[in-house]
């Protein structure tokens, strides 16, 4: 009845995806997006440098505070209560 390679081709999505019929190239599309977006995340991950991304700590929040204080870009008022705001 069906040839070699006939069959479920002829569902509107042609051969080669997992779900044969009229949402299975959806599917495959969205199956395949998903494991390029998370090759791509996962590159990203490895590759960035972790500078560039740290989180501010209260620690290092109050070490750049002490820092700019004593370079004068700050007051003593503004210093107290940029101190009390962080603690």
């Amino acid at each position: 009845m069906f040839r070699h390679g006939e069959g479920f081709t002829n569902w509107f999505c042609g051969s080669g995806v997992f779900f044969p019929g009229p949402l299975g190239m959806l599917i495959t599309l969205l199956f395949w997006g998903l494991v390029i977006g998370m090759v791509i995340w996962l590159f990203q991950l490895i590759f960035t440098k972790s500078s560039g991304h740290t989180v501010m700590t209260t620690d290092n929040s109050l070490n750049i505070l002490n820092e700019r204080y004593a370079r004068g870009e700050i007051s003593k008022d503004e210093f107290q209560r940029i101190k009390r705001d962080l603690n």
